[in-house]
C-alpha cells in the first residue's frame, strides 16, 4: 500500500489548482499481514473488492518530517446503556 502527500505553494485546495501541488513524498507499508482480516465487499457491478480504512499521521520535529499509518484492528463496541 502507498499513499502519495502533495505538497503546495501559494495555492488554498488541491481540488481548485492541482498544477500549484507536487509530490513531497511517498509513504508505503506492507499491509500484507492485515489480508486475513480484511472482509469483501460487492460492488453495484457485481465485482468483489476489499477496502482498507487508514490514517497518515505525520510527525514533526525539528529537523525532519516522519511519516506512519495507523488502522483500527478487531475492534469490538459496547452499546451497555446506563440504568
Amino acid at each position: 500500500m502507498s499513499r502519495v502527500l502533495p505538497c503546495g505553494k501559494n495555492a488554498n485546495w488541491i481540488d481548485d489548482d492541482p498544477d500549484m501541488f507536487s509530490t513531497l513524498c511517498t509513504i508505503c507499508a506492507d499491509t500484507s499481514a492485515m489480508a486475513s482480516d480484511l472482509k469483501p465487499s460487492t460492488a453495484p457491478s457485481g465485482q468483489k473488492y476489499y477496502e482498507l480504512a487508514f490514517d497518515v499521521v505525520l510527525l514533526f520535529g525539528l529537523t525532519e518530517l516522519k511519516a506512519q499509518i495507523r488502522w483500527m484492528e478487531k475492534v469490538i463496541y459496547d452499546d451497555l446503556a446506563d440504568d
